[in-house]
Parts: structure tokens; sequence; C-alpha cells
């Protein structure tokens, strides 16, 4: 799944108009998925990020 979504974001990146220089995936996943399925593969950084 992690997959699918990293290959839409670099589809949104490459398709969007506007010049950003900076592009973060995880900011991206935290707007396009539900807090539970986003906190699985970030699991030990949330914990420890407190």
């Amino acid at each position: 799944m992690l997959s699918v979504r990293l290959r839409m974001f670099i589809n949104f990146i490459f398709e969007n108009k506007e010049a950003k220089i900076v592009f973060s995936l995880k900011r991206y996943l935290m707007t396009v998925l539900k807090w539970p399925v986003y906190e699985q593969p970030f699991q030990e950084e949330l914990r420890n990020n407190a």
C-alpha cells in the first residue's frame, strides 16, 4: 500500500503546476490517510517524537 501511495505522490509532484522546492512524503500521507493507517509505518518515530 505504501508503494502505491508513493507512486501517487510522485505523480502528484510531476503533474502539479505550482512550483515548490521541497515536497514531503510524510505530509502528503498525513493528508490522504486516516491516522491508524498513517501511524503504522511511523510508529516508532511518532512514539519517540513527543
